[in-house]
C-alpha cells in the first residue's frame, strides 16, 4: 500500500520487504503557505491558468500535481479541459471571459454565429450556448461555466474572415 502524506515516513509493501519512503521538500526552498497561493490565485492577471504555471510555481512541493488537484477539491480552481484551469471567479474578483475560454478549450477558433450576434446585441435572443467556428472538426465542450459549441468552417473560409477581422473599421 503506498500513501501521499507530506512529510510523514511511509511504509511500503513490496514482495516481502517493508521499505521506508519519506516525502520530504525539496531542498531549495520551502512550500508556499496557503495564504501565498491564495495570494497567488487573487493576484494572476488572468482567470484562466495553464498547468505549466500551476507546475512551476508548486514545484517545491514533492507531488506539485497532487497540490493541483487539491486546490481543484476546494473548489479554487475548476478543470476546463487538460492542461487548462479556471480561477473561482468569488476568489480572482474578476468574472470569467467566454471568449477567452472557447478559445483555450478548442483551437484556432474565433467567437461567431448566434453567440456573437447575441453579444453586441445585434439579435435579441438570449444565446446559452457560446457558438464559435474552426477549422477542425465539429466539438461540443460541457464545462462549469457553460457550454461551448464548435462549427467546422473550410480553412479557405476561416483564413478569409480572420483577415477581414484584421482589416475591418467602424
Amino acid at each position: 500500500m503506498h500513501f501521499r502524506a507530506p512529510y510523514y515516513t511511509i511504509n511500503v509493501i513490496r514482495g516481502s520487504k517493508i521499505q521506508k519512503k519519506v516525502n520530504k521538500k525539496k531542498e531549495n526552498g520551502t512550500h508556499p503557505s496557503s495564504r501565498s497561493v491564495l495570494e497567488f490565485i487573487k493576484n494572476h492577471p488572468y482567470n484562466e491558468i495553464d498547468y505549466r504555471t500551476l507546475k512551476s510555481y508548486f514545484s517545491s512541493y514533492a507531488y506539485p500535481s497532487r497540490k493541483i488537484q487539491d486546490l481543484e477539491a476546494q473548489k479554487v480552481i475548476a478543470r476546463l479541459r487538460k492542461g487548462f484551469y479556471a480561477i473561482s471567479p468569488r476568489l480572482s474578483g474578476r468574472d470569467l471571459q467566454k471568449g477567452i475560454i472557447a478559445n483555450l478549450l478548442y483551437g484556432p477558433s474565433y467567437i461567431s454565429l448566434e453567440y456573437a450576434l447575441a453579444e453586441y446585441g445585434l439579435i435579441p435572443e438570449r444565446v446559452y450556448k457560446c457558438t464559435s467556428v474552426t477549422s477542425q472538426k465539429n466539438k461540443n465542450f460541457k464545462t462549469a461555466f457553460g457550454d461551448f459549441n464548435y462549427k467546422h468552417l473550410a480553412k479557405e473560409l476561416f483564413s478569409l474572415a480572420t483577415q477581414i477581422k484584421k482589416n475591418f473599421r467602424w
